[in-house]
């Protein structure tokens, strides 16, 4: 995580005396931002002048903001700056850019002199492909070396970085010493601040005495522990290594702080609080009781909106004061980013020690306001999921995960409260998920099947027509109900409209071309009222089936049969004969108005009308009534969900004209035949009446 220079990949080769204009961007200001002015103003009128090449350079405010501006620049964000052609950065801002291809591999332009200038260690932190590669030039390395430079003397020294967990020691430092070398690649400074006195522990207690006649020199931030050691007998002056190394450590620890603290609220960002939160989860004993919240503000779009982006960054910075006032100071607290919060209580005896404190926390929340210009008071308010630690998991992914969800439980009702995770809901909530998942799966391969039942003919038992009925291919999601309800939440109902059309026809085109039908049969398909296919899907369906168009019956449900638009761009289809059928009539929706504005076809009686119809005179005579209102019209009746001999002879006696139900054939892959004893009833009602 040390700060490095990077080259971007545009830029970087030019012909030969064609001037060129080199672009940097770094974070400096102040004293600092004006001495690379300055160095930039020699190179431009000296070497860059004779070279043709003319150096342009501009801080980005803070290290934060440059990374930002790096990132959304190599993304191509709309608004974002060109992508500069130098840039500092951290390491794993370096990273993710090298893997986005927009870094340039430095090391062909080094030569092995320049190579042998830096620490090995911190040049193979650049080598990101472990190929030999070097993506960055660690800057605080230069810095260390230049310090053991000016000391003109012999300097050995170990480095412990415990923000990349590892230790690095100079090469000569144990010869220095008259010891023999000791191998430092197992140790790790650990999350103590104290991990200088583990490393002397481990390297240098055991060689005695030779250790004591040594002048040590010791530096320690949050983020590094530096020791210089020199032999006795060797004369220099103390303070002025001193100095330089204070100047060095203060550096860094304005990058530092630059590095894992918010600007807006001076709390964590992100990347400390992962660090943080990492290292505790190591140690179960620190952690005892704990548990993670996540916040997300109530009011910050609305705030942006009605009264600008600083008072915006204001209700931010208030509610971040609020949290670090209203918490024990152990507890990390951390702004993840716009409007969210994580805090993380850790080192408790019990959950309730902590929702005492999740309490005084809500309590402070509700307390706390925002004072606008005008006067008026803005309150804060917030929602908040908590997950536990170990009740919930021991892991930190997964405790995020599940304070995440309790946050959006709390977001998608009442907002403006903190709630604990609730395993129970999580698995419905998984379920549902996994569901949508399949369901996706299955648009995107068309793992549907279509089944075809069929519908015959009153008067002689005939197949008259197929209906087509949709079937998933997944063993958790085959049923058309399950199927249409999740295209309806997920707004896909215009996909289930299209593959229902082209796939049911390829069936019965199938059919058709095997010999498998008789060939004039009608095609039954069930179509969702409100949608249609567009141009482009029309025209498409007119040229692979064209044969069956006139064949065609669009079979609506007369609960959604509203839709005056959709039904006409049905009608209009090219091709289409425009033949209707609404279905499930007399389910609770029945009116004239609908058979008005629809004019079918073909209506059929709704399966609660039919069952037991042999035994209900009520249910006899509202058929009687449909059947004379529809023959006065020229529509045709469609009994269907016929299920047994008495309810198929009712019907028929009803005069209805047209036949469905497992009494007569089920649903199949494959079309079936009529069943024989379907036709056997058919045939004896037909002689009877003759």
């Amino acid at each position: 995580m040390s700060s490095v220079l990077a080259v971007s990949l545009l830029g970087v080769c030019r012909a030969s005396n064609k001037p060129v204009t080199l672009t940097v961007w770094t974070y400096y200001n102040g004293d600092q931002l004006a001495s690379f002015e300055r160095l930039v103003e020699e190179f431009n009128t000296t070497i860059g002048k004779k070279e043709h090449i003319t150096v342009e350079a501009s801080s980005q405010g803070s290290i934060n903001d440059l990374e930002k501006n790096v990132l959304d620049a190599a993304k191509g964000r709309v608004g974002a700056l060109a992508m500069p052609n130098i840039f500092s950065a951290y390491a794993d801002t370096a990273y993710t850019l090298e893997q986005m291809g927009q870094v340039v591999d430095l090391s062909p332009y080094l030569t092995e002199k320049e190579k042998a200038a830096y620490l090995p260690n911190y040049l193979e932190e650049g080598d990101f492909s472990d190929d030999g590669s070097i993506h960055i030039i660690l800057t605080t390395s230069t810095k260390f070396l230049r310090i053991m430079e000016m000391a003109s003397i012999e300097l050995g020294g170990y480095e412990m970085r415990f923000d990349l967990n590892t230790v690095y020691v100079t090469k000569n430092f144990f010869p220095m010493l008259n010891l023999p070398s000791e191998d430092v690649s197992g140790l790790s400074p650990g999350i103590s601040s104290r991990c200088c006195v583990n490393l002397t522990r481990h390297i240098l207690i055991p060689y005695g005495s030779g250790i004591l006649r040594c002048m040590k020199f010791h530096f320690l931030t949050e983020q590094s522990a530096t020791s210089v050691w020199r032999p006795p007998a060797r004369a220099m002056r103390r303070s002025d290594l001193s100095k330089i190394f204070t100047s060095v450590m203060l550096e860094r620890q304005r990058m530092a702080h630059e590095r894992d603290y918010d600007a807006l609220t001076g709390l964590y960002n992100r990347r400390a609080f992962q660090r943080e939160s990492e290292a505790l989860f190591e140690h179960s004993e620190v952690l005892g009781h704990a548990a993670l919240l996540m916040i997300d503000l109530d009011n910050l779009k609305r705030t942006n909106d009605t009264f600008g982006h600083d008072w915006g960054d204001a209700y931010i910075r208030q509610a971040g004061q609020c949290f670090i006032s209203s918490v024990p100071a152990k507890t990390l607290c951390a702004r993840i980013s716009g409007d969210e919060f994580n805090l993380l209580f850790y080192g408790y005896q019990s959950q309730e020690e902590i929702r005492a404190l999740l309490q005084n926390l809500s309590l402070a929340v509700s307390n706390t306001a925002l004072e606008l210009p005008s006067g008026r008071k803005l309150p804060l308010r917030l929602s908040g999921g908590v997950s536990w630690y170990p009740e919930n998991s021991t892991d930190l992914s997964t405790l995020k995960k599940y304070a995440d969800f309790a946050m959006y439980q709390v977001k998608k009702a009442e907002k403006g409260y903190i709630t604990e995770f609730d395993l129970e809901l999580f698995t419905k909530n998984a379920k549902e998920t996994e569901m949508r998942r399949l369901f996706h799966k299955m648009l995107n391969e068309e793992l549907f099947t279509y089944y075809f039942q069929p519908i015959v003919s009153a008067a002689d038992g005939s197949i008259y027509a197929y209906e087509a009925l949709m079937r998933g291919n997944l063993p958790a999601l085959t049923r058309p109900d399950q199927i249409l309800q999740l295209a309806h939440e997920e707004e896909c109902l215009h996909e289930i409209e299209r593959l229902t059309m082209f796939l049911s026809a390829k069936s019965y085109a199938t059919f058709l071309s095997t010999h498998q039908i008789r060939g004039d049969e009608l095609l039954f398909v069930n179509s969702i009222a409100s949608q249609y296919m567009n141009h482009d899907e029309s025209v498409a369906y007119v040229e692979q089936y064209s044969f069956l168009q006139d064949r065609i019956v669009i079979e609506i449900t007369e609960e959604d049969s509203q839709d005056l638009t959709a039904l006409l761009k049905k009608r209009e289809m090219p091709g289409f004969s425009g033949v209707f059928a609404l279905d499930d009539y007399g389910s609770g929706y029945s009116n004239e108005k609908t058979l008005l504005e629809l004019a079918p076809a073909y209506i059929k009686l709704d399966l609660s009308i039919i069952r037991d119809i042999d035994s209900d005179p009520d249910k006899q005579q509202i058929v009687e009534n449909i059947v004379s209102y529809a023959h006065q019209r020229g529509m045709k009746i469609i009994a269907e969900g016929l299920e047994t001999p008495a309810e198929l002879l009712k019907v028929l006696e009803l005069d209805v004209d047209l036949l469905q139900g497992y009494f007569l054939a089920k649903p199949s892959a494959v079309p079936k035949p009529v069943s024989a004893e379907s036709v056997a009833v058919i045939e004896h009602f037909r002689k009877h009446l003759a």
